[in-house]
């Protein structure tokens, strides 16, 4: 499908434990199962995990990761479509971008004195600027993520209504029951009130024991969007100030396919951007839009927001 993937970059992601459906969070107290199907079994992860593990196989690397170059095996060159590789000139002590195929494809990494040439990592935090959600739009966007989570999860949302409806229908029993055994002019069998009472309460139990299991699903998603909102405001800073993992799980984030860059140009193409990230510019251009011509701004911008393909944080962060 013309997806470029290197034998470091398989083996990467087949560590991460959201293909087998399994969130991993630094706010969360441990593994939780995810929503989505998984592309591995949780069995087949392990076992692929054991092989990747055992030492006498083969380790693959891209070009001695560094965290000056971590654009590298990320970057695509345009003409080509070959990933960039990194190298560091020993006798400048200086970091480079190059494409091995195209000739003079060759980038600094990082801006250099008076050079003209702005280095690679400093225009890619640049670009990142654009995808950072501004102050003014937090509110806004936070309902509009908070509106794409309820749609998105209609069914878990019906599921808890039904159920607090069932619970609430049990407590009714409950109360029937003793009106009926304490209070009623109609005998009722100790032992008869006892089953009843006895399956009443069972069948509450396991109402409320799958009722709390579902809020605790809505509550994760409650995380996730202010954790999403936590790295939208700040994503330069993120990146920048991240280790080299960091840095890499930033940019697949954003751009999940890698970044194709024009070397004559020195010039990036975002066709390839995550939803949730492309959707912030737009929504920041289309709230000054109707600024400019003045006009109610409905908090119904579903369509900004629709799509899939965020890894809660998975992001990974």
């Amino acid at each position: 499908m013309g997806l470029l993937l290197t034998n470091n970059q398989l083996s990467t992601m087949w560590r991460k434990p959201f293909y087998a459906g399994v969130i991993v969070n630094a706010l969360l107290d441990r593994p939780v199962i995810g929503h989505w199907e998984s592309m591995v079994t949780w069995e087949n992860f392990h076992k692929i995990n054991e092989i990747l593990d055992q030492p006498n196989k083969i380790k693959y690397a891209s070009d001695a990761a560094n965290i000056s170059r971590p654009l590298s095996r990320f970057l695509i060159c345009s003409n080509c479509k070959h990933q960039l590789s990194g190298y560091k000139n020993k006798r400048k002590g200086l970091h480079y971008y190059k494409c091995n195929k195209c000739k003079k494809a060759t980038f600094n990494a990082e801006s250099i004195g008076k050079s003209r040439n702005v280095g690679l990592n400093n225009s890619f935090n640049e670009l990142l600027g654009k995808y950072a959600l501004r102050k003014d739009l937090e509110a806004p966007f936070k309902l509009q993520l908070n509106k794409f989570f309820k749609y998105a999860n209609g069914d878990l949302f019906n599921s808890i209504s039904i159920l607090e409806s069932e619970v609430v229908e049990c407590d009714k029993k409950l109360k029937g029951l003793d009106e009926r055994y304490w209070l009623s002019s109609v005998t009722l069998p100790v032992e008869k009130y006892k089953a009843f009472l006895e399956q009443i309460k069972t069948e509450k139990a396991q109402k409320e024991l799958r009722l709390a299991d579902l809020r605790k699903k809505l509550s994760n998603s409650e995380i996730f969007v202010n954790e999403a909102m936590e790295i939208a405001r700040n994503i330069q800073q993120y990146w920048a100030s991240s280790d080299l993992e960091g840095k890499m799980k930033i940019q697949k984030t954003v751009f999940p396919n890698g970044l194709v860059i024009v070397p004559s140009e020195r010039r990036y193409l975002t066709r390839n951007v995550n939803t949730f990230f492309r959707s912030i510019p737009l929504f920041s251009r289309t709230l000054n839009w109707g600024k400019m011509k003045k006009v109610t701004i409905s908090d119904d911008f579903s369509s900004l927001v629709a799509g899939t393909g965020l890894e809660p944080v998975a992001f990974g962060l």
